[in-house]
């Protein structure tokens, strides 16, 4: 049968949402696992080692019905923290009809009880499954211990193997195996069978049918954590009056107080981690119409923070009327106890020993762009404003999402999904930029976040406050782009930019990202004004803004510096200079950004031969030559050495070789294949001959 092409546009439009789903609630797992139906090179059983692109194509297979993937809830970067809850129903004795009974009415009294939505899911033959989902990582004891008392207080029953089970389960990392098994066929197009048949589809009714809008079902099923009744905290809490007061006056001038001090009675007597202490406190501010979260959520963390328990505020800030009668801190003089050591975990340190073989078994870099972009680091592109960052930023993720070599010689395998967040201009001003742009980037790669308009909606992406860093965390697990661009960095920075504690969080934080979705960053950053004197040499990392550990923490730094001797109102020149990298040097090379007819901009990369700095490449190369050669006399470099460390063209360097070798200044030992170089300490170098005055007769 031949599809057409609006079948499988049609078709995609269905699958690829359903995938992203999977992949954002269980792409960032602890661990997989499958039953082999197809070969794959990835081992059953894995921490932490698939990438995005390869979970993708494990759910496709999974999908297609060649492997049964499973996953567990917990997340990779923090395993008390989950983004999905199950309640696996089985009990073999029951009929499907009873089985499915009980599904409806646990899902009920979740909704009933917690406020959580779900759905419902027809597993393999053997009874149903209830997938609770959640917009944010919550704490996985919270929700396990929740459900756990509906199960069992309010249905009575127990939850155990083959019965009734939850994930996540107890206190090790298990598995669920996922639905939509066997949805595709091996083309990948969605089997009405499956709908027909119900197995590992998701299910509704009396009696159940199958759901065909997936996509839509699962998107508004799921959960805020603040969505939880208060009423429904435990029998302990709700006894107690400091709550019900803070409750009833969770007023302006008493709200940061109110939170400190619950923050203590949380922490001292009811012995809750940090994310319990924050689901309660911050669920009564919100119920308060509290619009600092922030502030209470910072007062909760001090208190955690405090290693000295006896300085934490508990229920002494209450009025005596609120308290318990046999409350513990009703005593105004608490022992002073001894500061708890920290536990360590003696294995986990003392696996960070590595030997130069444990360094040999690390993985190599991966590549957005080889050479260039890698995979898991941070970039960044710096210059004078008003060169023309954004206009080569802009080139770079059209470039990439239309899978075109960068730069014109940087080759890239495919179209990269290119995120990129503007934080100068207004949309209105970008609007007209990318009007004028001659070559635009390919709409189904590319995605753009004004911070305007973020600001403008009530949320932040900033990179220096927990809240925003959150937001981007949920931007980039729903798009998983291969590239995200910042332009400008200090746009979404909020602290002294000269200051390296201030500059570290945030570059710290990015390389986070990068490392937990896959992904290279490139920053757009302002480079010093110089002098007139100062311009004629190159630009280099001294040259950054702000402090310099920014340089220091990324991988690569391209430096734009502008000619304005070549430069015409219509077409301005660039050069772009490599001003670090970690790996293989960069050839510095240099662009046009042409505005000819008035109406549209575009990038034009030259061929001409770009010096670094004011002195030509070949001088340039012979001072390196030397410089190493003379430091170490007796040791003999290979000709591939000394172009490395040249960082030049072949043809620059067997120029330099050229010169040197007849001045003298070097000398070259062994036949033209084995050949290395030494400094010619015997024989001084050339002296220039000087010019002889004219006779006294030839002078006017």
């Amino acid at each position: 049968m031949t599809r057409t092409s609006d079948e499988f546009r049609e078709n995609n439009g269905k699958v690829f949402p359903i995938k992203s789903l999977l992949s954002r609630f269980y792409g960032n797992n602890k661990r997989y696992f499958y039953f082999s139906g197809a070969n794959l090179d990835i081992p059953n059983n894995i921490d932490k080692n698939i990438s995005t692109e390869e979970f993708f194509e494990l759910i496709t297979k999974h999908m297609k019905g060649e492997i049964r993937l499973g996953a567990s809830c917990e997340l990779k970067i923090n395993d008390s923290l989950i983004l999905s809850t199950v309640i696996d129903i089985d009990y073999k004795e029951q009929t499907m009809v009873e089985k499915y009974d009980l599904a409806c009415k646990l899902q009920e009294a979740i909704l009933t009880k917690l406020g959580w939505k779900s759905v419902i899911e027809k597993s393999k033959g053997k009874g149903f499954h209830i997938f609770i989902f959640f917009n944010n990582p919550i704490n996985r004891n919270f929700a396990q211990n929740h459900l756990k008392k509906i199960i069992e207080q309010d249905f009575k029953l127990k939850v155990k193997n083959g019965l009734i089970e939850l994930f996540p389960k107890g206190d090790g990392i298990s598995v669920i195996f996922l639905p939509f098994f066997g949805m595709l066929d091996k083309e990948g197009f969605i089997k009405e069978s499956f709908f027909e048949d119900k197995n590992n589809c998701l299910v509704s009714g009396k009696p159940f049918e199958a759901i065909k809008d997936i996509k839509e079902t699962i998107l508004s099923a799921i959960n805020e954590v603040a969505s939880i009744k208060l009423e429904e905290k435990n029998d302990s809490q709700q006894k107690l009056p400091c709550i019900e007061f803070a409750e009833d006056n969770w007023v302006e001038g008493n709200r940061q107080d109110l939170a400190m001090s619950l923050a203590g009675v949380c922490r001292k007597r009811f012995k809750m981690n940090q994310d319990e202490a924050e689901d309660l406190i911050l669920g009564i501010a919100r119920a308060n119409n509290d619009d600092e979260i922030a502030q209470r959520k910072a007062a909760i963390k001090s208190t955690y923070k405090e290693n000295d328990i006896s300085h934490i505020k508990g229920c002494s800030y209450f009025d005596k009327e609120t308290i318990c009668g046999d409350c513990t801190f009703l005593k105004k003089q608490e022992p002073k106890q001894e500061k708890e050591k920290p536990q360590i975990n003696k294995k986990g340190l003392l696996a960070l020993l590595k030997s130069t073989d444990d360094l040999m078994q690390e993985e190599d870099i991966k590549w957005v762009v080889k050479d260039l972009f890698a995979k898991k680091l941070v970039s960044v592109i710096f210059s004078e404003p008003g060169v023309g960052k954004t206009v080569l930023a802009m080139d770079i993720a059209e470039k990439l999402t239309k899978g075109e070599a960068i730069f014109n010689q940087y080759k890239v395998d495919r179209p990269m999904k290119v995120l990129y967040f503007q934080g100068d201009f207004p949309n209105p001003i970008m609007r007209h930029r990318l009007q004028q742009t001659l070559h635009k980037p390919n709409n189904n790669y590319f995605k753009f976040v004004n911070r305007y308009d973020a600001e403008e909606q009530g949320y932040s992406i900033d990179l220096t406050n927990e809240k925003g860093q959150e937001n981007l965390k949920m931007l980039l697990e729903e798009y998983r782009p291969d590239f995200v661009i910042f332009d400008t960095f200090i746009s979404f920075f909020d602290g002294d930019e000269n200051k390296q504690k201030d500059v570290k969080e945030p570059i710290d934080f990015l390389r986070k990202l990068t490392s937990n979705y896959d992904c290279s960053i490139l920053l757009c950053h302002h480079s010093r004004k110089r002098g007139s004197n100062e311009k004629r040499k190159g630009l280099d990392q001294s040259d950054l803004i702000g402090s310099f550990v920014t340089a220091r923490l990324c991988s690569l730094m391209l430096a734009i510096a502008h000619n304005a001797e070549k430069s015409t109102k219509e077409e301005k020149y660039n050069t772009v200079l490599c001003a670090k990298t970690w790996f293989k040097p960069i050839e510095p090379f240099e662009f046009i950004i042409s505005n000819n007819d008035a109406q549209f901009i575009q990038v034009i990369y030259t061929t001409e031969e770009v010096t670094s700095n004011a002195k030509n490449k070949t001088q340039l190369a012979k001072e390196k030559i030397i410089s190493v050669l003379s430091s170490m006399p007796e040791v003999g470099f290979s000709a591939k050495a000394l172009k490395s460390i040249a960082g030049c063209s072949d043809r620059t360097v067997n120029n330099v070789f050229s010169e040197l070798l007849g001045d003298g200044v070097i000398k070259a030992v062994g036949t033209t294949k084995d050949r290395t170089y030494f400094y010619n300490t015997e024989k001084k170098p050339k002296k220039p001959v000087e010019k002889k005055a004219p006779p006294a007769d030839d002078l006017i």
